[in-house]
């Protein structure tokens, strides 16, 4: 739905005063009052976990969803969600119901309904009535068809997109107890695109499905970055946002392109896996025909920053390499594959920091973003962070959450990087 389109009845029953979002809600059809949504979160992940967007709603109902249009399993909810009517781009999406329960609450007054969805797809987790052949396809090819089948049918403005990478993994494979979502997985643990780099495949809430390099993608300039200020991060209009911005001594520039955040938290900050895995590695698993295969030693040199701050550590590590895809004339590089994937994400992925950024921000999966932390923030337990956490992340997860106290539209990043405690800084200049 167009922004130009919406009317102002719509305006006034999405947003008032007691709320600072505009929502416009439907499930089976029906509108969902803001004032009514108890809690809602959407979540966007880059890693194989979770390929495409989920939302967790909870909402409160006198009848109609608990007695006159019950939930059940695929049916579909419409969701558009931004900071306010002037949000250049909301996000607007269709979901398929997965489960849902009923409580109640409030001397059994008032129902709460628990929904988790998932974008809307087409027989994601259906197993094929016959065989799908995929003859002499690389990986990246056989993805791009299942995710034409699985969003292109509903979605009208779906587009596969794929990074500047190609996999070299050709080979007849067939699809035969396998779901779609499962077959998607399977092959995209098998992508083979270089000895020092993996590909990630992942659904965003503009319903993209992108085929992206990770390790390409750290080294990248950085698209923003990110500066904390509670009173910026926080703005209500991009106006105020940049009449702020330029009274604290930014430049306009500054107020609208980089990204403002108002708390930071750090996941695993202990840094011993870290350590553990370093920046080479040697895997030994088995075959299917129970042969012994012993992968390259690779090594992650992204750059002189980043690969000097350990010694690189020789690690060896057991695998047992096993599909239920059929794989005909099997690509050689596919072993290799699994080895080095699973290698870098527990490297690249072990340890996030998360920052609460103003959603009015338009940030998308896999952008880089020069951190930029002062030596006065705290996390949420009141440690201390050092200077040495600012530096390039990528941005591995978005939240985009609604409901409870205050009702605000906030947008959490989860960040992750190539390394920890840096043995030097190098600060942003303010432009």
């Amino acid at each position: 739905m167009a922004q130009e389109e919406r009317s102002a009845d719509k305006l006034l029953n999405n947003q008032s005063s007691a709320q600072n979002f505009y929502c416009n809600l439907e499930i089976a059809g029906s509108a969902i009052p803001p004032r009514n949504i108890s809690y809602l979160a959407l979540r966007e992940w880059v890693l194989p976990t979770s390929l495409v967007p989920r939302l967790e709603l909870s909402v409160f109902d006198d009848g109609l969803l608990s007695e006159l249009k019950t939930p059940y399993y695929n049916q579909k909810i419409y969701l558009e969600l931004g900071r306010s009517e002037e949000d250049d781009s909301p996000i607007e999406m269709i979901f398929d119901i997965y489960d849902y329960s009923i409580d109640k609450v409030g001397d059994n007054a008032q129902n709460l309904i628990n929904i988790t969805a998932l974008i809307s797809m087409n027989d994601p987790f259906v197993n094929p009535s016959k065989p799908v052949i995929y003859d002499q396809q690389s990986s990246d090819q056989v993805i791009e068809t299942i995710g034409d089948r699985m969003f292109g049918t509903i979605h009208s403005g779906y587009k596969f997109k794929k990074g500047n990478i190609s996999a070299s993994d050709t080979m007849t494979r067939i699809q035969s107890y396998e779901s779609d979502m499962d077959f998607l997985k399977s092959v995209l643990q098998w992508s083979y695109v270089g000895s020092g780099d993996s590909a990630l495949a992942f659904v965003n809430s503009k319903a993209e499905l992108h085929y992206a390099p990770l390790i390409n993608s750290f080294i990248q300039e950085p698209v923003f970055t990110a500066r904390y200020d509670v009173q910026l991060a926080v703005s209500q209009s991009k106006a105020e946002m940049k009449k702020l911005a330029v009274e604290k001594g930014y430049t306009e520039k500054n107020a609208l392109n980089d990204i403002w955040y108002s708390s930071i938290n750090i996941r695993d900050y202990s840094g011993t896996i870290r350590t553990q895995w370093g920046f080479a590695s040697e895997s030994t698993f088995f075959r299917r025909d129970k042969s012994t295969y012993t992968s390259n030693i690779f090594s992650l040199n992204i750059n002189n920053t980043d690969a000097n701050i350990y010694s690189p550590y020789l690690s060896k590590n057991t695998f047992y390499w096993y599909s239920g895809t059929v794989g005909i004339n099997e690509s050689e590089n596919n072993q290799n594959a699994y080895v080095i994937k699973q290698n870098l994400i527990t490297q690249l992925f072990s340890q996030s920091v998360l920052i609460e950024i103003n959603s009015y921000t338009d940030v998308n999966l896999m952008d880089t973003i020069y951190l930029n932390v002062n030596a006065d923030i705290k996390t949420s337990n009141d440690f201390p962070i050092n200077e040495k956490l600012s530096g390039t992340y990528l941005v591995g997860g978005i939240t985009h959450t609604v409901g409870g106290s205050g009702s605000l539209y906030k947008k959490i990043l989860t960040l992750f990087r190539t390394g920890v405690n840096k043995a030097g800084f190098t600060g942003v200049e303010q432009e």
